[in-house]
This record gives structure tokens, sequence and C-alpha cells, in this order.
């Protein structure tokens, strides 16, 4: 059963970045003029060049442990450190490897209120996808190159182009986030199933959880938001009047165990997933950088 809403104007960027920085009333304008310069950082060029390098071949499909995952892994630790993010990981690293040669990716940017900064929302997308596949992960053919374009460099590139947003702008969250790139997603949430068993923030801590996972397909301006019932007042969260008009929102009922909301939703913490809907190219060598809505990808 899913509830289908009528095509309002609605915003995903706006709450999930309030959420941690609620602003008086009275300064409504500065809030309006420091999202319109948030969102005017996102840019399709950007989001075209990361997608571009994760779903490339040379990656060969970055199953977890691999070269081509580990090369993705650079990538997005370059764009960290170039954003000024506190490293999240263990050992004030990037990263948090776990068995399997695989690792997390992950960065803090640190909230402003001294009673309010110890809070954490979590913001992540799995960066890994099934390599040149098999017959448990694939939809076949198998053999060839599983670029994963929207399975999930979307989702990646998404997240980045947020970061940019949060970091190049004058404003900063009051509450603190955790951005997370989860490796071994594919391989049943690995990544983040370690980290909730090795957290580097304190799991009481977290308010919130967002996954970003295949956002390359947008059609007919359906944005679906998953687990829109495992936290109080979500709904009301994720309405504004921000959002282009044809842009709608569905909180789908269904909310399963295929992605890595699921380790956070099992742990007792309100946790949504952004999607954009399945295909025909899912988990097959057809999901390709040719195939996406980047513009779509944008809006949300």
């Amino acid at each position: 059963m899913k509830i289908h809403l009528k095509k309002i104007r609605l915003t995903l960027l706006a709450p999930m970045l309030l959420l941690g920085a609620t602003l008086p009333t009275d300064c409504r304008g500065a809030e309006n003029l420091w999202l319109d310069s948030a969102r005017s950082s996102i840019t399709t060029h950007e989001l075209h060049a990361h997608v571009g390098f994760k779903a490339d071949d040379m990656l060969e499909g970055l199953e977890a442990g691999t070269r081509g995952c580990h090369a993705a892994a650079r990538y997005i630790v370059s764009r960290l450190e170039e954003s000024g993010l506190k490293p999240g990981g263990p050992n004030a690293s990037f990263t948090q490897p776990f068995p399997g040669n695989a690792q997390n990716i992950l960065a803090v940017l640190e909230g402003t209120d001294p009673n309010l900064k110890h809070e954490y929302i979590v913001v992540g997308a799995h960066y890994d996808h099934v390599g040149y596949g098999t017959r448990r992960n694939s939809y076949g053919p198998i053999g060839f190159i599983h670029n994963g374009a929207d399975d999930n460099a979307s989702g990646v590139a998404t997240l980045v182009e947020v970061i940019d947003a949060l970091t190049q702008t004058a404003h900063r969250p009051r509450r603190s986030i955790l951005f997370a790139f989860w490796d071994g997603e594919e391989k049943g949430l690995l990544g983040s199933k370690h980290w909730m068993r090795s957290p580097t923030v304190p799991v009481s801590d977290i308010r919130l959880a967002w996954n970003i996972d295949m956002v390359g397909r947008l059609e007919g301006g359906r944005i679906e938001v998953m687990g829109a019932r495992t936290g109080i007042g979500m709904r009301q969260l994720l309405s504004s009047s921000a959002l282009d008009d044809g842009v709608w929102v569905d909180f789908t009922w269904e909310y399963k165990d295929n992605s890595d909301h699921w380790t956070f939703y099992q742990a007792g913490i309100p946790a949504l997933c952004l999607h954009t809907g399945l295909h025909d190219d899912y988990h097959r060598p057809s999901d390709d950088v040719e195939t996406l809505n980047i513009d779509g990808s944008r809006l949300v």
C-alpha cells in the first residue's frame, strides 16, 4: 500500500539541513539567503563529473575490497579533504577499515550550538557495487562490468554536492552532521553494520539517519521517501514551499532491509531513504551514466 500525495511544492534539501539549523523567526531572510546560496552551489556539471568518475569502466564495477572500490574511496577522500571537514573515522582518519579489505569513509561537520553539537544527523550513501556480477547479485548478463551509475554513483555524487552546499557557505548547523560513504552495502550492508558495532560517534546521540540510494532516475517529478513512519513529524519536516513546480514526494509505506537505512532503524533511530525508483537496468551492466537524469539528481 502506498500513499501518493498531490503534486505540492516540497523540498528535501532544506529540511535536511535545517533540522540541524533552525533559525529564529526574525532571521528568515538570512535563512533564505543561505539556502539560495547552498542550492546554487549544486550544479549538474559537478554531479555529472562525480558520477562519470565513479561509474567509469576503469573501476570495474566497484566490488567491495577491490582496486576499483579503493580508487573510488581515494576520490571521495580527496573531496572531503578539499571541503575542510573534520575526519570522522578512527585515529583522526577519514577511513574506517573493516574485514574484506573494505572501508567506510567518514567526515564530520561540527555543530555550533554548545547544547546541541553533541547530537548528530547521519547522512550516508553506499559507494560500492557488484563488480562483474554474479548469479546472486545480477540480473545479467554476468561477466561484464556493472558500473552502477544509478546504484549508487548517483547517491554518492548527490552526497558530495550536499557537502559542498554545507561547506561553501557561511552558515553552519546547530547540530553536528556525520557524513558516511558506506562500503560493502551490496554484500549485506556490511559497512553500516560494522560502523554500528564500532561507532565513531555515540549511537545514543544520533537523532536521525538519512540514506541516499539510487536518485538518478527521477521520472514524473516523483521523489520517493521511505521511512517517514520511523519518526514523529517526518512528513511535516519534509514539507516546504521551496522546490520547483511538478516535483512531489511519495511517502511510500514500503520499508525494507535493502539498504543502509535499515541498520539505523534496527538500532531504534529514525531513518529515511531517498530513492527515485527501480528500473530495468537495476543490477545490470546497462546501468550506465547515459541513462541518468542528472537534472533530476540536482532537484533531489
